[in-house]
């Protein structure tokens, strides 16, 4: 289920961000992957993990932080433009979150299925191929 909900996430997001920007805010989905690997199967963030996790996140947040000042440039004093402009990037980066957040738990919980079912590499591979031919 949570697959679906990311592959219709991703769709949807494509009408309000430019693909860069997608790409930037994709990697925060590594970040919250690695900290539920922390919080539910005891793995750990090494310090240079941490630091390149938090050159991510400046990334993110330059990029947002240029998309917005680009939107306010480009329509110039128009208030309404504008303000529309920047509702319609809020909405992508609503479409991001939920994107992110659907994404990470499809992979947390995959992982917690696998280690559940104690499958072998080879058996989880044919899980995934199975599921993929299905959908």
């Amino acid at each position: 289920m949570t697959i679906i909900l990311s592959t219709k996430l991703t769709l949807s997001r494509l009408q309000f961000l430019s693909i860069p920007v997608y790409t930037i805010f994709k990697n925060l989905t590594i970040i919250l992957i690695a900290y539920g690997e922390v919080l539910w199967f005891g793995g750990s963030v090494t310090g240079m993990a941490l630091f390149s996790f938090g050159l991510m996140v400046l990334s993110s947040l330059v990029a947002a932080w240029a998309d917005i000042r680009h939107a306010v440039e480009s329509y110039g004093h128009s208030s309404s433009d504008t303000a529309a402009k920047i509702s319609t990037l809020n909405s992508g980066y609503l479409w991001m979150l939920m994107n992110c957040l659907s994404s990470a738990s499809y992979v947390l919980g995959m992982r917690k299925r696998i280690k559940l079912t104690q499958f072998k590499d080879f058996d989880s591979q044919s899980f995934k191929l199975l599921e993929i031919l299905y959908l």
